[in-house]
């Protein structure tokens, strides 16, 4: 079961500030594959699963238990960590992300800040 919020509900500066999340531009991808092909390297890809459930939210969210869950008149969650359907969740990740790479000592490139 996959939960996803009503991110059409949020409104900017009360439920979030900001919600850009870069994205590889195709030109560094194409240069990548084509540095690997040249020198004949391997390529390796990731895929994160439940990736925006990983990801801590700065702000406090939340949310109306779905249907079909008990929860007493006057409650609801606080989420801890991003959900999909929030508009915050691919920053959230990025940031996420963007922290691991770095504690690895990998620097971003000032070209395209999904390169490391």
């Amino acid at each position: 079961v996959r939960l996803v919020m009503k991110g059409f509900t949020q409104k900017p500066g009360i439920h979030f500030e900001a919600t850009f999340a870069p994205v590889a531009r195709l030109a560094s991808f194409r240069a990548l594959l084509a540095i690997a092909a040249q020198n004949d390297l391997k390529l390796t890809q990731l895929d994160f699963t439940c990736a925006y459930l990983h990801s801590t939210l700065k702000e406090d969210i939340w949310a109306k238990p779905p249907p079909g869950i008990k929860v007493p008149p006057g409650y609801a969650w606080k989420l801890n960590k991003a959900c999909y359907g929030l508009k915050q969740s691919g920053r959230e990740w990025y940031r996420t992300l963007d922290a691991a790479l770095r504690s690895l000592n990998m620097k971003r490139c000032h070209a395209d800040p999904c390169l490391y």
